[in-house]
């Protein structure tokens, strides 16, 4: 008995790539008005978080000003996605192997960026420079 395998192609065409582009931008739209409609409702002082209205809760959740919101995760997701990639590309590479050495670095570089992002470093190291550490 003979088994057949089919193989299935995955291609998004120009369209494809058109709608993915259009809905990135819808997003980033959204989320600049989220930070801006947040801003705008309480300027530079703000009450405890029990107090605020659901929507400005909505807003904050969304806000890309500040550190360890939607945004940032989201940012600290792809960043991590491309460290990922960058080792799969050192184990695929089938050229020398300096050059998949060089796939290494890149990993490195992301997967930093990645925890950075996420666990706020450079803000810390910011104000350990500034003298702000509380």
């Amino acid at each position: 008995m003979k088994s057949v395998v089919v193989r299935r192609s995955f291609s998004l065409g120009f369209s494809g790539i058109i709608v993915f582009v259009a809905i990135l931008f819808c997003a980033s739209i959204v989320l600049v008005w989220e930070t801006a409609s947040f801003y705008r409702f309480w300027g530079e002082t703000q009450p405890p978080w029990g107090e605020w209205p659901i929507r400005v809760k909505f807003s904050y959740v969304f806000n890309l000003a500040v550190e360890n919101v939607v945004a940032s995760w989201m940012s600290s997701m792809l960043l991590l996605v491309i460290a990922i990639f960058a080792l799969i590309g050192a184990v695929v590479d089938n050229r020398s192997a300096s050059l998949r050495r060089g796939w290494f670095p890149v990993a490195l570089i992301f997967a930093g960026l990645s925890l950075d992002e996420m666990a706020s470093y450079h803000e810390r190291v910011l104000a350990w420079k500034l003298g702000t550490v509380e």
